[in-house]
């Protein structure tokens, strides 16, 4: 499973932050099962910001160093401890995305998996792959063709 490292600003507005970082988290755990959204935010929410803050940044880029990758929300440019996990991403040469990039990388990849998927299909069975209303059942698969597939991955 994929960590992501969610970096969104906080301390101009607290309150409102933390609730739009747990919707962005809760959000990434309904439609993408295979990332762990890691909210430094959340993990660190018994830290008094105004008292522990160089604290609580040293935590969080510990905790970045965790992860397999950097999500980039919210106005984080403008944002000190967004840009100090941004710069300490990029000397770890850990991938960073941003929002947007975040949404457009998710339609590629659902363009490479169909992409994959007829090539895969036409090179296992000889034939062009058929969509959902012509499907066949489960049971029209043979256990070869499941080991075939499975070799190739």
């Amino acid at each position: 499973m994929k960590r992501a490292f969610i970096s969104h600003p906080f301390r101009d507005n607290p309150v409102a932050n933390r609730r739009k970082i747990a919707d962005i988290c809760r959000k990434i755990a309904e439609t993408q099962p295979d990332v762990m959204p890691v909210s430094p935010v959340h993990a660190f929410s018994y830290l008094d910001d105004a008292i522990h803050r160089q604290l609580a940044i040293g935590y969080c880029l510990e905790l970045l160093e965790l992860c397999d990758e950097v999500w980039m929300y919210g106005d984080w440019q403008k944002s000190e401890g967004c840009v100090k996990e941004f710069v300490h991403a990029w000397r770890l040469n850990k991938p960073i995305c941003e929002e947007h990039d975040i949404q457009n990388r998710r339609k590629q990849v659902a363009i490479d998996f169909v992409g994959c998927f007829q090539k895969s299909f036409k090179e296992l069975t000889g034939h062009e792959p058929v969509w959902v209303d012509d499907l066949p059942s489960s049971d029209e698969l043979t256990a070869e063709d499941y080991d075939a597939y499975a070799k190739r991955r």
